[in-house]
């Protein structure tokens, strides 16, 4: 962590050169559930700015559960080793398609403006259709 310290006072990422020991604090179990699970309850996020409350719907949960030990286990002394190197050509292009699927879908506005033409022009058949 002393050298994370280093980065952060320099204003760096990391450096190439370097290698990041990390030591395991804790282990955790998960479990993950989605709408296509058996068992799904909807859950929902909330958010209460400037007068307004704004929702979504959280449409996956992860249950993280601290792992316990067994019965005469010993405490694992694990360490995470990192050598940061700049990614190869496979590597970027996977990446880039991985941030795009973490980014919303560019949801069009609420309607186009033919489909709120065409929903105008069947409001003004219908009411003609009432006053004959």
């Amino acid at each position: 962590m002393a050298k994370r310290n280093t980065d952060v006072v320099e204003n760096v990422d990391y450096k190439e050169d370097q290698e990041y020991e990390y030591k395991m604090a804790r282990e955790y179990n998960w479990n993950v559930k989605s709408k296509a699970s058996k068992g799904y309850e909807e859950n929902f996020f909330f958010l209460f700015r400037e007068g307004g409350v704004y929702y979504n719907e959280l449409e996956t949960r992860v249950r993280l559960t601290k792992r316990r030990l067994k019965a005469g286990q010993q405490i694992s002394n694990s360490k995470l080793v990192v050598k940061h190197r700049p990614l190869n050509k496979q590597e970027l292009k996977m990446q880039r398609y991985r941030d795009r699927n973490l980014e919303p879908l560019a949801e069009e506005e609420d309607m186009s403006e033919e489909e709120e033409e065409e929903e105008e022009t069947d409001k003004k058949d219908r009411s003609r259709s009432k006053s004959r």
